[in-house]
């Protein structure tokens, strides 16, 4: 056996192991809490960067009463995303998770380990509609006739005028209107 002299040095790099799983850790709505938006976006955080979130089946879509949609895009990444559902319609309520337990998975190879669900959005499709129309006093033989309107649910802006249609017959005429909630 001959003892030679080592004639050179090998130099090692170091090796990162990853053996945490990726967690879907915030999904946040960009829209509006209550709305009838067509198109509801959200932001889709993970802890570290992923690969193959890219298809609708790795989204999983939570709807209530008439509530539906058509289609999900997923883009950007690799740690935020930005999911959009498409086509929604109907009333009720619609939030968001991402698939664990599917292909999504961190650069290491890991699969998600969990994901958190998104705050609700309220879909609100159908429009309002007055459901009565009084007035007071009845019948009226005064200068100044209160009309009490019932709406199916809460509306804004009916304040104005032009937001009635007013019917005038023989020789009534009026001169102004007001408006006070009640």
């Amino acid at each position: 056996l001959a003892f030679n002299a080592l004639a050179s040095s090998v130099t090692s790099t170091a090796v990162v192991v990853d053996n945490t799983a990726p967690q879907c850790e915030i999904i946040t709505n960009l829209a509006a809490t209550l709305t009838n938006v067509d198109t509801v976006v959200y932001s889709v955080h993970f802890t570290e960067a992923v690969q193959d979130f890219d298809a609708q089946a790795d989204v999983t879509v939570y709807t209530s009463g008439t509530v539906a949609y058509t289609g999900i895009s997923i883009a950007d990444g690799p740690q935020t995303y930005t999911v959009s559902v498409t086509g929604v319609s109907g009333d009720g309520h619609l939030n968001i998770a991402a698939n664990n337990g599917g292909v999504i998975r961190d650069l290491a190879g890991n699969p998600l380990f969990t994901s958190v669900s998104s705050s609700t959005v309220h879909m609100d499709n159908t429009p309002p509609r007055v459901t009565a129309v009084t007035p007071s006093p009845s019948p009226a033989n005064s200068s100044s006739i209160n009309f009490w309107f019932v709406f199916s649910e809460g509306v804004i802006n009916f304040d104005a005028e032009s937001d009635l249609s007013l019917v005038e017959g023989g020789t009534l005429a009026h001169v102004g209107v007001s408006f006070s909630a009640g």
